[in-house]
């Protein structure tokens, strides 16, 4: 490596091309992880007994109704939708 590749690489514009590379990776990871999870439980409750998924529907939903009484749901119920599948 000589004097100037190794000044080229200590550029912002290279140090920034880097960051965008690196927090484009790291977006594409997250939503294939998320993909990953979304297809996990989709199958997952597929593959149940409809009266075993009223049963964990049921649980969900008394949890749901504990946190809110103790003022634990904050953002959680925000989010409901996402996370109870019928």
């Amino acid at each position: 490596m000589d004097a100037t590749e190794s000044t080229r690489q200590l550029t912002p514009a290279a140090t920034t091309e880097r960051a965008l590379q690196k927090n484009d990776l790291t977006r594409a990871g997250e939503a294939a992880n998320r993909a990953a999870a979304d297809y996990l439980f989709a199958d997952y409750r597929q593959h149940r007994v409809q009266k075993t998924i009223r049963t964990q529907t049921a649980a969900l939903l008394l949890w749901v109704q504990y946190l809110v009484e103790v003022g634990a749901a904050g953002e959680l119920l925000a989010e409901v939708s996402d996370w109870v599948l019928f």
